[in-house]
């Protein structure tokens, strides 16, 4: 029993340390919504927070399977801890998905609008070529 307690602290501690990086990148990756910078910088945070959320998500899994392992009222206790860092990891996956698509459609109408200008250009440009 104390081996998998052991193993549950790890494990336990490694969540908390994702759980921290994976907000960290959160906030950093909403002020880059807001910001407008590059696509570069935007497509790697993406990259590096769906790996982060994975891992966070494999270390719950390895809570789970420590969880399982003991019994009584110990067990209970530590369920009721994983099933609140499974909401987190839901919450940093709904964020992360909302922050996403705030940024497509950030993109999308900036496309359109730079479309409509090239659109107006041309068509002044035709008109006073007449």
């Amino acid at each position: 029993m104390a081996a998998g307690m052991s193993e549950w602290e790890e494990h336990r501690k490694r969540a908390r340390q994702v759980e921290a990086e994976v907000d960290a990148k959160l906030i950093a990756f909403n002020r880059l919504s807001v910001s407008q910078n590059g696509e570069s910088v935007s497509t790697s945070l993406s990259s590096e927070l769906e790996g982060l959320l994975m891992q966070l998500s494999e270390t719950n899994e390895q809570m789970g399977k420590c969880v399982h392992g003991l019994g009584g009222g110990e067990a209970a206790r530590l369920s009721h801890l994983l099933q609140r860092h499974r909401e987190l990891l839901h919450e940093y996956e709904k964020e992360f998905r909302k922050i996403k698509s705030n940024i497509k459609e950030q993109r999308e109408r900036e496309d359109l609008l730079h479309s409509v200008r090239q659109d107006i250009g041309e068509y002044k440009s035709a008109a006073s070529a007449r």
